[in-house]
């Protein structure tokens, strides 16, 4: 599980992470870490998060929000404050990389997402948007539905029906490769049956 310090990149996205606090170092309450976007870095979808509070304070360039279908600049020293069940998305539409600091109230497992999430980009596993198979994307999307939901409804359904072949076929929510979390034991049951 990544600590204060720990650095994690998204190779596809454009996006690089320094942690700054954890929610295993503040209790679950917080997760704050630096965010970084290279020249026309992106995040990868459109998505709320519909337990958590996210806020961005631009530290250098300017970052393009798309906050419930509008679309707005935030430049240095700007805060942008995310309500929880907001849907949004950002990128850097600049050729300079630009910066934010990020903080996710609270932490929920935010944490173990961008490392798997990121791992998987990191190994060639996702595609050109940053997102991985449909089978890793059914089991991502289930559990970590209240840290965060990336797509319209009538896809979530489909992705629920495969998330039992998913774990069947050995997907899971975390890899020891990316992270140090543990797992949900009764989800590694399914996985390895």
């Amino acid at each position: 599980m990544a600590k204060a310090g720990d650095s994690i990149d998204n190779p596809v996205t454009g996006e690089r992470i320094v942690v700054l606090q954890s929610g295993q170092e503040t209790a679950g309450e917080l997760f704050a870490f630096e965010l970084s976007l290279r020249p026309h870095g992106f995040v990868n979808a459109e998505h709320i998060h519909p337990k958590q509070e996210e806020v961005f304070e631009v530290t250098r360039g300017t970052i393009r929000f798309r906050i419930n279908g509008q679309e707005m600049d935030a430049a240095t020293r700007r805060k942008v404050v995310i309500p929880a069940g907001t849907r949004h998305v950002l990128w850097n539409p600049s050729d300079e990389e630009a910066s934010m600091t990020v903080w996710l109230r609270p932490a929920l497992k935010t944490e173990v997402f961008f490392e798997t999430f990121f791992g998987l980009a990191r190994d060639g596993k996702t595609n050109k948007r940053g997102l991985p198979s449909i089978f890793q994307t059914a089991i991502l999307v289930a559990d970590y539905q209240e840290t965060k939901v990336l797509l319209p409804p009538p896809v979530q359904i489909l992705l629920k029906l495969l998330t039992p072949l998913a774990r069947l076929l050995g997907y899971r929510s975390s890899y020891p490769q990316y992270s140090s979390a543990q797992p949900n034991p009764a989800v590694e049951l399914l996985a390895d049956s």
